[in-house]
């Protein structure tokens, strides 16, 4: 039995929910092995905000870690009060 005839009955046997999944991981090997690079697909709004984002990286305009979660820990604390 070949490959495809061997899936084909192996996909007759699957619950509906087993196929929607099976669908969304057939779309990202499609979207994987594209010839085409991923980031050609960013709109022009997203390579901007990347592009700011390494300029403050380049030019020190960054926060450590440790103090960025501090400030959302204080940030959500005041919006559940």
């Amino acid at each position: 039995m070949d490959i495809s005839a061997e899936i084909n009955k192996k996909l007759n046997s699957l619950p509906e929910i087993a196929l929607q999944e099976l669908r969304q991981y057939l779309d990202f090997l499609s979207f994987k092995y594209q010839d085409e690079d991923w980031a050609n697909h960013l709109s022009d709004e997203v390579k901007k905000s990347i592009q700011q984002g390494m300029d403050d990286i380049k030019n020190g305009r960054v926060i450590p870690h440790s103090e960025a979660r501090e400030m959302m820990q204080e940030y959500l604390l005041k919006k559940t009060k």
